[in-house]
């Protein structure tokens, strides 16, 4: 396997939600950069969406958008072939893993890079069958290693170190913004800098836990503290409104920013923060925790192993606990009155798009 660059790629993705688009938008604009001709396959339901223009604007002029009715391994094995692509990635490769193994081969144009975003089991109430979803996966990425022109990759924490089987993706970390950008976000959003600010930020989900860490916050009453919720919002947040009403009612000032976020916005938001809070259902890396890393902002995280493992990773700027409101609010606790850290991560992407743009060249 090497640098070989990519004469023409084609890069698909099934759902923008979430950071998938801002993973299109890093390999699109490097594989641009190498002189590559560039298509971007989405679905056409989700032509309209707001997160297309937001991520993808500014790259689109330079790459053919193809907006198509599904987006699934027969697809993207034709349409290669019809743009005749040197490499082929899906940035959200989860969901193909199965159908290749199925096929037995990549039966398209050129090469398949495929990025494996949820590397192990999610979380489940037995211990026994998260092992045993987790060697299936793992013997199924064996399996893909071995094919002809297949490039498994794996992606890993921004402070990630160590040795994988596999190839491995860091999380891309950029930090767009400026002391503009922070002074016009703390006095449109309202920001009171006299206020400790723990923020749940990005796609806010229900995995994202906020009635969770409202009831947790409860606890944190010696000293003036604030939470920020800022980013597209799912029911779960109206759905914690009575925890965050009470979180009011405690003294704490409550602010919800319910829209996309562009780049710069949720950069400068992690920015300026005191404490991110990462209580995570889910596992799998957080370009959030990076980002913080980069900015010097303390992260608070609960649930996801994954979590924990950049916690360790972290060192005195992070911290971990299970997924608890009353072990939880003591590390919140323990956030409101510890020193702001210093930045341990960089910013870049070069160990993001190296492992993804590369050809694999294996004829076993």
């Amino acid at each position: 396997m090497g640098d070989t660059t990519s004469t023409s790629l084609l890069i698909a993705e099934n759902d923008v939600r979430g950071h998938r688009l801002y993973y299109v938008q890093i390999l699109a604009n490097a594989a641009l950069k190498r002189g590559s001709d560039v298509t971007i396959a989405l679905r056409a339901d989700q032509a309209r969406l707001p997160e297309i223009e937001l991520h993808l604007g500014k790259v689109m002029s330079g790459v053919t958008m193809l907006y198509l009715d599904a987006i699934n391994l027969d697809v993207l094995v034709e349409k290669s072939r019809e743009l005749g692509s040197s490499l082929t990635v899906v940035p959200d490769g989860d969901g193909y893993v199965r159908s290749l193994v199925r096929q037995g081969r990549w039966r398209g144009s050129g090469s398949f890079s495929l990025l494996i975003m949820r590397e192990g089991a999610t979380r489940t109430s037995s211990r026994l069958s998260r092992t045993l979803v987790s060697w299936v996966k793992h013997g199924l990425y064996f399996y893909l290693h071995q094919m002809r022109r297949v490039n498994v990759v794996i992606l890993r924490s921004a402070l990630w170190h160590g040795n994988s089987y596999f190839s491995i993706a860091k999380d891309p970390v950029t930090l767009k913004t400026s002391p503009a950008a922070a002074s016009t976000i703390r006095s449109e959003w309202g920001l009171d800098d006299r206020r400790y600010w723990f923020a749940v930020l990005g796609a806010v989900t229900s995995r994202k836990n906020v009635a969770l860490v409202a009831e947790a916050l409860l606890s944190v009453r010696s000293k003036q503290i604030g939470l920020l919720i800022a980013g597209k919002c799912d029911r779960s947040v109206r759905d914690a409104e009575e925890l965050l009403q009470k979180l009011r009612s405690a003294g704490c000032t409550v602010i919800v920013q319910d829209r996309l976020l562009s780049d710069e916005d949720l950069d400068t938001a992690v920015a300026i923060v005191d404490c991110l809070v990462l209580a995570h259902s889910n596992e799998g890396p957080s370009g959030l925790f990076g980002k913080a890393a980069a900015a010097g902002t303390r992260v608070v995280c609960a649930g996801a192993k994954s979590l924990r493992r950049d916690t360790k990773a972290a060192g005195e700027m992070a911290s971990w606990s299970e997924l608890r409101s009353d072990v939880l609010g003591k590390h919140l606790e323990h956030a409101a009155y510890a020193p702001r850290p210093h930045a341990v991560a960089e910013t870049g992407f070069a160990p993001f798009v190296r492992p993804l743009l590369q050809v694999e060249s294996r004829e076993a």
